[in-house]
């Protein structure tokens, strides 16, 4: 399917397309949200005004998927079932933001690209080890989306970053959100489109 370069918002479902499994109207609700969120923060009024009755889903959805949170999202899980109200609002992690002006150019989902732009953006010197060093934590998380402090500290110092910082720039990107507390060991949820 060839896109049309002035159709930001198609470009964006085609690159949706390929990493989720929802239906096309899901999609492009999602694309329209995402398109008009770029730079900036949307209130539950607006998404209820770009894609009707289906705001709710369409909320959830992007949530589920780390595309959308909440301004609050520090605490959503103490409140992720807890719908807010029409002025709650909503932004996207840095590196969705990049990944969503990418697909709004090109139709693809370019994670990589996404994640060195995102750090670049935020004066990261070797941005451009990034996508390995997320690449690293995706396998030692071995499928389960999640590491802890101790494996994050590993791979920060095999690649030459300090700890702390590089706990501090993932979760800054929105590539790591902590998980809440259930055990002595601290845990991060990994970005599961990234």
């Amino acid at each position: 399917m060839q896109l049309r370069e002035s159709d930001p918002e198609e470009c964006l479902m085609e690159a949706l397309r390929s990493v989720l499994r929802e239906s096309d109207e899901v999609l492009a609700g999602l694309a329209r949200v995402l398109y008009t969120s770029l730079g900036r923060v949307v209130t539950r009024r607006e998404v209820v005004e770009l894609v009707g009755r289906d705001a709710e889903e369409l909320l959830l959805v992007a949530n589920e998927y780390r595309l959308l949170l909440s301004e609050g999202h520090d605490m959503m899980w103490v409140r992720r079932c807890v719908p807010g109200g029409e002025e709650e609002r909503y932004g996207m992690p840095l590196v969705v933001e990049e990944a969503v002006r990418l697909a709004c150019e090109t139709g693809r989902w370019r994670a990589e690209e996404a994640i060195r732009r995102c750090f670049e953006r935020l004066g990261e010197p070797l941005s451009d080890k990034l996508p390995s060093v997320f690449e690293r934590l995706k396998e030692v998380a071995e499928g389960s989306g999640r590491v802890g402090a101790f494996e994050i500290r590993k791979v920060a110092e095999s690649f030459g970053f300090e700890p702390g910082t590089l706990i501090a720039e993932l979760k800054a990107s929105g590539l790591i959100t902590p998980r809440p507390p259930t055990t002595a060991k601290l845990l991060y949820d990994l970005h599961p489109l990234f």
